[in-house]
């Protein structure tokens, strides 16, 4: 048996899922399509559907979760406080020991990992967890009897662990779920499939052939990545080790020469570690790199809280114009400053500078992320439709030839994101 590459490994709807705060404007909160008429609940004002339909399959949760909403108004809880107030209505209703219909069926809520023990010894979740209980204890009210304080540890902890972060075609964050077959599946940094999203249903397709394997054997011979590979190994270990509780020794986490290309300096002289002027350009390295953090924190800061594509593109031209001279262009730090740059010069519709700020990355992006990476592949893709824009089509055509395999492995040729490409692509054609 087995999976081709590009083969759908399995399809998942979530067993309970949160559209983030900034998109209930634009999608819908049950199937997070974005649409361009969507009606607010009558009873909440919190929630938003696209229709009758989409209202009536999550009326079984959320006619709970309305009345508790309705406690609180006019303030509205956080996003992963509305996603825990659904697991456990969930739980209350007895759906923590059945399956999901549109699911595999290898898990039920029940049987996921909780970490409760590692969690009572972690003081900086311990504290998310007794705010998280507070505001629990403020909506329920009288509406949805809260299990004990052990329960409500073992939901939260299967929700920390267990949470799948739903992303649209573009890779942007849209909201949160639990998916209980695909939970099963463990990390390698080098994995050997991706999960994408289409709308909130999950698909997990394989980017390699993964012979002899079969649902029943899925855990042993299916792997993904939980973390950014775009980062250095102990940035990655660290993030696994804070957020799940174990410490990966894959084959990427063990080749030391991406971590070298990662952190690279354009170092004056190699040949010799000890000389002086190679210890004065480590230095240097090591405060470009602290220039380039200090930055991203502060434009993702920025993002969080505002829309100004200029001050985020001046913050960045600022940190390129003093780095780029001491750092490697494969340097992760550098890539993540040009990479907010590339979209803040898209936000302010300064397509030449956005293309330069892209085209720069996709080296790198190709030297350090696996071949069928969706993030290099949605790289080339914005890098092809800028160059059709600004009218350099032999170029276009080269870079949206390059994604077309990508694509059709991480997304399916039967994804809107392909029908997408297609669509260029023949823009292209027509206009040579």
């Amino acid at each position: 048996m087995g999976w081709k590459r590009g083969d759908v490994i399995m399809k998942s709807e979530p067993y309970a899922h949160v559209l983030a705060h900034k998109y209930r404007l634009e999608r819908c909160s049950y199937c997070m399509q974005r649409q361009a008429t969507i009606k607010k609940c009558s009873g909440c004002s919190v929630l938003r559907y696209c229709g009758r339909d989409c209202q009536r399959q999550d009326w079984s949760v959320h006619k709970v979760e309305c009345r508790c909403l309705q406690q609180v108004t006019p303030n509205t809880p956080t996003d992963s406080v509305l996603l825990l107030l659904r697991l456990v209505i969930k739980y209350v209703q007895g759906n923590h020991i059945k399956t999901v219909d549109t699911d595999p069926g290898l898990r039920t809520f029940e049987e996921l990992m909780s970490h409760s023990e590692e969690i009572k010894k972690d003081a900086v979740r311990c504290d998310i967890f007794s705010q998280m209980c507070f505001t629990l204890s403020k909506l329920s009210g009288t509406h949805l009897p809260l299990p004990d304080t052990s329960k409500l540890l073992d939901i939260f902890g299967k929700m920390v662990i267990n949470t799948f972060t739903i992303a649209d075609q573009e890779l942007q964050d849209i909201g949160s779920g639990i998916y209980l077959s695909p939970a099963c599946l463990d990390h390698r940094c080098t994995a050997n499939a991706v999960v994408t999203f289409r709308g909130k249903t999950l698909f997990v397709r394989a980017v390699e052939d993964i012979p002899g394997a079969d649902l029943s054997t899925v855990q042993e011979s299916v792997f993904l990545t939980y973390v950014d590979q775009l980062a250095p190994s102990w940035e990655r270990q660290e993030q696994l080790r804070q957020q799940y509780y174990f410490v990966c020794q894959c084959d990427r986490c063990q080749d030391s020469s991406l971590d070298k290309a990662m952190t690279a300096g354009n170092s004056a002289d190699q040949s010799d570690p000890d000389c002086q002027e190679k210890a004065d350009d480590d230095v240097a390295v090591a405060a470009a790199i602290k220039t380039c953090q200090t930055v991203t924190d502060k434009v993702d800061r920025l993002k969080k809280t505002s829309d100004s594509s200029d001050e985020v593109l001046a913050l960045c031209r600022d940190c390129l114009s003093k780095v780029r001279p001491r750092l490697s262009p494969s340097n992760v730090h550098l890539l993540r400053v040009l990479d907010r740059g590339f979209d803040a010069a898209i936000g302010c519709s300064l397509w030449e500078e956005a293309l330069d700020y892209g085209l720069q990355t996709l080296q790198p992006y190709r030297h350090l992320l696996p071949p069928f990476s969706p993030s290099r592949g949605l790289q080339l893709l914005r890098v092809g439709k800028l160059l059709l824009w600004l009218d350099r089509l032999p170029e276009a055509f080269a870079h949206l030839a390059q994604v077309e395999q990508i694509i059709a492995v991480t997304y399916g040729t039967d994804s809107e994101l392909f029908t997408q490409l297609r669509e260029l692509q023949a823009q292209v054609t027509h206009g040579q």
